[in-house]
């Protein structure tokens, strides 16, 4: 009876995105990878909402060891004619100073179709096959929108773990959620090193996006990837410590979610306030002030954000603790302490963490930040 459940869930499932999967399933294609270029390219799915962000990301990429990358493809859930002119300056600026960028878009039919969907993992999916199928290198690392590198070494160092174990998916960490278990051995997509060879031979991007299964008789809700990775024979985990980079957990599904009005989604680890921080360091002329004087009223319960109403007094001491930590980290690398108008903005975030404040308090072997 129970595998009878498990596998009615899978139909209804299936129904239920059947609409949507069939306008998804020819809206992308890629050739075969023949003649690779040595070395690996990083891709970025972007929002174009979020375009400063992006810019934020590829500085510090920028500051980074990365002598065998060749290059970064930023693709942006908008038609080019669309990219903010700001980011087209930015990316110049960048290319001047060495790095090698290229900005790709949606063509209209894909514009169309991901708009009226309206669903993270559809852009994330779409924006990830773009880029992969654009590389010339085997390796490609799918670097997240809102991972911000710390380590200058990171990019290196997963490429040449990647072609010492010759593994066609390397990740951070196993995937673990809804059905996939650990002993699976599938990895997370973030800063995931992928074969682009192996994979433009041996599936069609669709393949890669979404699937509902049953697996020894459980329903299995497959992320982004993870399905097509089960082929894969060479799979494998590359740990890295905290401190190589800061990246808040589901914060583009967070903003996604703020910004089409589904607020009612927002959980205690609300993490849009050190995406405004984010968006700061990316466009100097985004204003924290509003933020800043609500997180220090303990008697607010909301803040705007992006002109809505955004509930912060759901968020934990806890994660108010660890945003603080987080923007403490990367103003500690950029600028080597924390700037004072940064210091002002933090001032609420300390206030709501309470006890729970860990800056100063761990140790830096532990993954700490100094009180500075």
């Amino acid at each position: 009876m129970a595998v009878i459940n498990e596998y009615a869930k899978v139909v209804w499932k299936t129904v239920k995105r059947a609409p949507m999967t069939r306008r998804l399933r020819r809206l992308v294609s890629w050739e075969p990878l023949r003649d690779a270029t040595p070395g690996y390219t990083v891709v970025i799915a972007a929002m174009h909402r979020l375009w400063p962000v992006a810019v934020a990301n590829l500085r510090l990429i920028a500051r980074m060891r990365t002598p065998s990358m060749r290059e970064v493809i930023v693709v942006l859930d908008c038609a080019t004619e669309e990219v903010p002119s700001r980011m087209r300056e930015a990316v110049e600026e960048l290319r001047r100073g060495g790095l090698s960028i290229r900005v790709l878009g949606y063509s209209p039919e894909q514009l169309s179709v991901a708009r009226s969907i309206e669903w993270g993992w559809v852009y994330s999916w779409l924006s990830w096959s773009l880029g992969i199928g654009a590389a010339s290198t085997r390796r490609v690392l799918l670097h997240d929108l809102d991972a911000l590198p710390i380590d200058e070494d990171l990019f290196e160092r997963l490429f040449w773990a990647a072609e010492q174990s010759d593994a066609h998916f390397q990740g951070i960490r196993n995937y673990v959620g809804s059905g996939v278990r650990a002993e699976m051995n599938l990895v997370t997509t973030f800063e995931m090193m992928l074969d682009a060879q192996w994979l433009r031979s041996s599936a069609d991007p669709f393949e890669g996006f979404n699937q509902v299964r049953l697996v020894d008789g459980r329903y299995v809700d497959f992320d982004t990837w993870l399905e097509v990775q089960q082929r894969a024979p060479r799979r494998r985990v590359e740990p890295i410590p905290e401190r190589a980079l800061v990246h808040p957990s589901q914060l583009i599904c967070q903003f996604t979610d703020h910004c089409a009005g589904r607020g009612g989604r927002t959980s205690s680890s609300n993490s849009l306030p050190i995406l405004a921080y984010f968006v700061s360091l990316g466009d100097p002329a985004f204003g924290l002030g509003d933020l800043a004087v609500a997180a220090a009223d303990p008697q607010a319960r909301h803040a705007v954000l992006w002109g809505r109403p955004s509930d912060i007094g759901v968020i934990a001491p806890e994660g108010w603790a660890w945003m603080e930590k987080q923007i403490r980290r990367l103003e500690q690398h950029l600028f080597g302490a924390t700037r004072p108008e940064i210091e002002d903005f933090l001032a609420g975030f300390k206030r709501r963490a309470g006890d729970r404040r860990s800056v100063g308090v761990e140790p830096p072997e532990a993954g700490g930040v100094p009180d500075r």
